[in-house]
């Protein structure tokens, strides 16, 4: 018997590569499609890891904030729009829980006070506060002073403070870090500026300040970390960083013991809304002394090629942002101020 020994026909073989070459296709496209997807998942894994570390850092370092005699609206200041670049400035002040509060007994001169002394007729101070930065509050804690120490003389007859004239403040109106005002829209004061803190308290605090490189787009800490060096020191604290948006609720008279959030003028947060203004809608009789609670929005960058159909994203009355090239993910966090209930 005779075998047929013929192979395929040039037809046949070129119909079989067609469906193989179409066949090769689709796997490929499958496979890259499937690629894609697990690259993005992981993407969008690690830049929500990143929000949540970064939610959990600001919401440690706010909690920090005020303590001792501070009232809440002592301890936090945000400039809205700072420097016409659409982000905000957040400027916090902690008190130094390592150091006493000390008694203010006298005012020599215009730039020293008499400190108290302990039990033993101690010194409430040391030298160790040289160059710190302290607060004055008066006895009803409705007039604050910011100031920096440039000496302090203790000895068996005095306990005096000397603060450097050149980092004077307006009372109730500026916070000085390293001799750099920021200003800030706080509680006015008393009328004799003087007088006003005799037999008030005096206490150590640290001063920080959070703003937005938009250029850079990172988050920079400010702070005297070295109060004897009088050097200003900034630290990044996150790259990819796009925004941050501030607001500050507000309990006004008459309190009830919560802040109304409406999302609009008529709510009881300043700068969670466009055009929000102290003295109107929700915040007509709000005072800085009614300040209870910090509402902080950031917006993260994860790095992408060619983000298809990239959303525009806010927080809060911020500028929209859109990018090509960053996977953007937005956050917001709200904290209660330390001390609301012990200065209400």
């Amino acid at each position: 018997m005779r075998r047929d020994r013929r192979g395929f026909s040039l037809i046949e073989a070129s119909i079989a590569m067609g469906i193989a070459v179409v066949v090769g296709a689709l796997v490929i496209g499958v496979v890259l499609s499937m690629n894609e997807t697990i690259y993005r998942t992981g993407e969008r894994a690690e830049i929500n890891q990143e929000v949540l570390m970064m939610s959990e850092w600001f919401s440690t370092e706010l909690q920090s904030v005020g303590g001792g005699m501070l009232t809440p609206g002592m301890s936090a200041f945000v400039e809205n729009d700072y420097n016409g670049d659409d982000t905000d400035r957040l400027t916090t002040v902690s008190f130094d829980n390592s150091l006493p509060i000390c008694g203010l007994i006298s005012q020599p001169t215009s730039s020293t006070y008499q400190l108290s002394h302990d039990e033993n007729g101690v010194c409430c101070m040391d030298a160790s506060i040289n160059g710190r930065q302290v607060v004055l509050i008066s006895t009803g804690s409705d007039a604050w002073r910011s100031l920096r120490v440039l000496s302090l003389n203790d000895t068996a007859f005095a306990c005096e403070v000397t603060f450097d004239s050149g980092s004077a403040a307006p009372v109730g109106s500026s916070i000085q870090v390293s001799g750099l005002a920021a200003s800030l829209d706080v509680y006015p004061t008393a009328a004799n500026i003087d007088d006003a803190f005799l037999q008030g308290a005096m206490m150590v605090v640290d001063v920080k300040r959070y703003t937005v490189d938009p250029v850079a787009q990172e988050l920079i800490m400010e702070q005297d970390a070295d109060p004897l060096d009088g050097a200003f020191e900034t630290e990044v604290m996150a790259d990819r960083f796009f925004d941050l948006q501030l607001a500050m609720g507000y309990d006004p008279s008459p309190a009830d013991g919560k802040i109304d959030d409406n999302q609009d003028q008529t709510d009881e947060w300043l700068y969670n809304h466009r055009n929000d203004a102290m003295g109107f809608g929700g915040l007509s009789n709000a005072a800085p002394t009614n300040l209870r609670g910090l509402q902080l929005a950031f917006i993260l960058g994860w790095p992408a090629i060619n983000v298809p159909n990239a959303p525009q994203v806010f927080v809060m009355d911020g500028p929209t942002l859109s990018e090509s090239d960053f996977h953007l993910q937005e956050q917001t966090i709200r904290i209660h101020m330390r001390n609301q209930l012990a200065f209400q």
